[in-house]
């Protein structure tokens, strides 16, 4: 039977945050081999720093008029999306990046890829002038001290 519990990650291994996860926990038989499934809640600050610096990106792009397009397109193009037929044809379609369909490892190695791609010579604003390029550096290393060692 599957049983949930939160637990922290501590020097000395992996312990119980609530007496629910306690009760669990001390249920289990020593020495026995588990499967475990780790997932990690979202951070809200760094899903807010990933749309501040898609924001400041989408300002820069006179091709674009809607900014759920933008967004769209760049999460295609960092490679998070699925293949769907649209009226006979394949086309890649974004992937949510909601809470509720996004884990934090998946959120951080989508947002690496971003800030990889951001501002180079083939990525999202490649044509963005060097003074525009520092804000959107200050919008990330602003934003890191909330982040704590969340961020990858």
């Amino acid at each position: 039977m599957a049983r949930e519990f939160t637990a922290r990650r501590t020097i000395g291994g992996i312990i119980p945050v609530d007496m629910v996860g306690f009760e669990v926990f001390e249920s289990l038989s020593m020495g026995r081999d588990l499967i475990v499934s780790v997932v990690e809640p979202r951070n809200p600050d760094f899903h807010r720093m990933f749309f501040g610096a898609l924001q400041h990106l989408f300002k820069h792009r006179d091709d674009y008029s809607v900014f759920d397009e933008f967004r769209k397109d760049v999460t295609i193009k960092l490679g998070h999306y699925t293949m769907e037929t649209v009226r006979g044809k394949l086309k890649p379609i974004a992937k949510s990046i909601s809470f509720g369909n996004m884990d934090e490892i998946s959120f951080r190695e989508l947002f690496t890829k971003f800030e990889q791609m951001a501002t180079g010579d083939d990525g999202i604003c490649p044509d963005m002038p060097p003074s525009e390029i520092a804000v959107f550096w200050e919008i990330i290393d602003g934003n890191q001290g909330k982040l704590g060692n969340r961020v990858a």
